[in-house]
């Protein structure tokens, strides 16, 4: 794929996440908001990512410590967009949704630098830690007795969680499948 096809499809899945109309219709419902604009975000960041001039990636580098710094931030800004906090705040303030749409393209972003130069060892860390972090955060969604978010039902908080357990299950063996038939071409 090209740089400008990937650049392009950065551009769609930002405007289907974050643009007017559809946005108030993702954030309307806290299943939509997590399991649908989260990932578009993070889709958008690691398109642009991908996007960028080979000569800016050969410069940058140095400085991502064999994938580590990036996709560790990556980690860190998914976690705080993550905080029922945070979601609850992107529903009713601007400048609220906004730092959280920044967060989560940065994160794709930076995930998409670090990835390769991290290596298996590296991506096996990254993927365990988000896949436990999904898990985790959606049971604790599933089986709370209290709304964590107040702009959302119960029910709803429920089915995000839900959402969020099979988010990490599908992307823990999406990442086993693809490790695997990278193995059996090397071998």
């Amino acid at each position: 794929m090209t740089r400008r096809m990937l650049a392009g499809l950065s551009v769609v899945c930002l405007l289907l996440a974050a643009a007017d109309p559809l946005r108030a219709t993702l954030e309307r419902s806290m299943s939509a908001h997590m399991l649908v604009q989260y990932p578009l975000l993070l889709a958008a960041g690691a398109l642009a990512a991908r996007a960028l001039p080979w000569r800016l990636t050969r410069r940058v580098r140095p400085w991502l410590l064999g994938g580590a710094a990036p996709l560790v931030t990556a980690l860190a800004l998914l976690s705080a967009a993550m905080v029922p906090r945070v979601v609850d705040a992107a529903v009713t303030s601007a400048a609220a949704d906004a730092l959280k749409t920044a967060m989560l393209v940065a994160a794709g972003g930076l995930a998409a630098l670090g990835w390769r130069p991290a290596g298996r060892l590296g991506q096996a860390f990254v993927v365990g830690n988000v896949c436990w972090m999904l898990a985790a955060g959606g049971l604790l969604l599933t089986e709370s007795p209290l709304r964590v978010c107040a702009s959302y039902l119960e029910g709803d908080q429920a089915r995000a969680g839900q959402g969020l357990v099979a988010w990490s299950v599908a992307a823990g063996a999406a990442w086993l499948a693809a490790a695997r038939r990278r193995r059996q071409v090397t071998a």
